[in-house]
C-alpha cells in the first residue's frame, strides 16, 4: 500500500512540477507522510475534482471517495472502519480518495494524521464543493462513491467502510 500511495504521490508531484508557473499561480501543496498524501488547492483550476482525479491521475484502479467533514460526528465514527478496509486491500488494485468539505486546513491536517488514515486526502475549496455538490447530488456526510477502473461511477451512494456489504462490492470490481 505504502508502494502504491508513494508511486500516486510521484506521479502527482511530477505532474504538479511540470508547470511550476501555474503551481505557484494556484498556491498547490502537496505534502505527505509515511500513509498519506494531502493535497490542498486554494485557487485550483479544476472545480470538478473528480474527474481529474479518477481519470487522469487514478486510471486503472478501482477508487472508493469518501467525502467527509471533520466537524461531522458519522464521519468520524467510520475512520476506523476506513483504515480496516484500506488495509485489508492493501497491494490491490484500488486507491482511497478522501475530498474533505467545510473544514479548516489545519483541523483537516490534524485529524488524518492523528487517526493515522493512509490515503489520497484533498480539502476542496468553495468553488470544488459546489461543483462536487450540483454535479453528484450529495445528501449529506459522509457520502461514499465508487468508480470503476475505467474512471466510470458505479455506485453514486455506496455503502460505508462499516457496512458487511463493501467488500463484496469492491472484489466485484477489482476483480472485473
Amino acid at each position: 500500500m505504502i508502494r502504491i500511495i508513494l508511486a500516486i504521490y510521484l506521479i502527482l508531484l511530477v505532474s504538479c512540477s511540470n508547470n511550476s508557473k501555474d503551481q505557484n499561480k494556484n498556491n498547490k501543496e502537496i505534502t505527505s507522510n509515511n500513509k498519506s498524501i494531502f493535497i490542498t488547492d486554494s485557487h485550483t483550476k479544476y472545480p470538478d475534482i473528480l474527474p481529474y482525479y479518477i481519470v487522469d491521475q487514478l486510471k486503472g484502479k478501482v477508487v472508493y471517495v469518501d467525502i467527509w467533514g471533520t466537524w461531522c460526528r458519522p464521519c468520524r465514527e467510520e475512520i476506523p472502519f476506513s483504515k480496516t478496509l484500506q488495509a485489508k486491500y492493501e497491494n490491490k488494485n484500488i486507491a482511497f480518495l478522501f475530498l474533505c468539505c467545510k473544514c479548516k486546513e489545519d483541523s483537516w491536517k490534524n485529524m488524518v494524521t492523528e487517526f493515522d488514515l493512509p490515503g489520497i486526502h484533498i480539502i476542496l475549496n468553495e468553488n470544488q464543493l459546489g461543483s462536487l455538490l450540483q454535479k453528484y447530488q450529495i445528501p449529506g456526510y459522509p457520502t461514499y462513491m465508487i468508480f470503476d477502473k475505467n474512471g466510470n461511477l458505479q455506485y453514486e451512494d455506496a455503502p460505508r467502510p462499516s457496512s458487511r456489504s463493501i467488500e463484496g462490492i469492491l472484489n466485484r470490481l477489482i476483480d472485473k
